[in-house]
C-alpha cells in the first residue's frame, strides 16, 4: 500500500502505525538516509497481500482493519483495541473521523475515507515523459489538465478539465496543500506532486 507522509511523521512513527519495521520501509523504498522522510513524500508500506483500500464496515476482520484502527488512533480517535475486528468502537471512531473530515458519515470505510486518513488509493499515472513542472496561475496545457484530474481524484477540484490554471485551480491547490500539511502557496512543485501520488 502507499502512504503520503504527513507533518511530524518519522519512519519510527509510520512503522508503528502500520505494524511493520523501519528496516522494511527503508528497504522497499530504497531509502539511504536513516530517518529522512518529508511531508508529501509517498512511501510504499509493506503489508502482506491486502487490497490497498478495501471497503470495510462493521463485521470486517483482518490486517486492513488493523491498519484502519492504527490510522484512526493516530488521528486522535479511539477505535478500541488494535485487534483487526471492526466492531462498535471502530465504527464510532470512523463516524467521528468522517464528521471531522467533512465526508459523509456512514460508518463505512470507502476510498474517500481511506484517502482522508492519508492513504493513496488511486494509482495516478502521469502522461509519458511527464517531468513534474512547476505550475502556477496563468499556466496552460496538458500538465495543468493532468493536475486538475489529480485534484479531482482527491476531491478538492470540481471545475472543468480545461488545462487552464485559473483561480479555481489555484484555490483547489491551496486547499490540497493545507489538507496535506504542505506550505500553502498555490504553486505546484515537487512536494505537491508527490502528495498527489506522482513520482517525478
Amino acid at each position: 500500500m502507499q502512504y503520503v507522509v504527513r507533518t511530524n511523521d518519522s519512519l519510527a512513527i509510520i512503522a508503528q502505525r502500520f505494524g511493520t519495521t523501519e528496516a522494511e520501509i527503508r528497504q522497499i523504498n530504497n531509502l539511504t538516509d536513516v530517518d529522512q522522510v518529508s511531508p508529501g513524500q509517498v512511501l510504499t508500506i509493506p503489508v502482506g497481500g491486502t487490497q490497498t483500500c478495501p471497503r470495510l464496515q462493521r463485521g470486517s476482520r483482518g490486517e486492513s482493519v488493523r491498519t484502519l484502527q492504527r490510522l484512526l488512533r493516530n488521528e486522535g480517535f479511539n477505535p478500541g483495541a488494535i485487534d483487526g475486528w471492526f466492531g462498535e468502537n471502530t465504527e464510532r471512531a470512523v463516524r467521528r473521523f468522517q464528521v471531522r473530515s467533512r465526508i459523509p458519515e456512514t460508518g463505512i470505510v470507502d476510498v474517500r475515507t481511506w484517502e482522508a486518513l492519508g492513504m493513496v488509493c488511486t494509482p495516478i499515472t502521469p502522461p509519458q515523459e511527464f517531468f513534474c513542472p512547476v505550475l502556477r496561475r496563468g499556466e496552460r496545457g496538458s500538465a495543468v489538465r493532468f493536475l486538475q484530474e489529480s485534484l479531482r481524484k482527491r476531491r478538492v477540484y470540481g471545475g472543468p478539465l480545461n488545462g487552464i490554471f485559473d483561480a479555481r485551480t489555484e484555490q483547489a491547490v491551496r486547499q490540497f496543500q493545507q489538507r496535506e500539511g504542505l506550505a500553502v502557496t498555490g504553486i505546484v512543485r515537487g512536494l505537491t506532486w508527490r502528495a498527489l501520488g506522482v513520482t517525478c
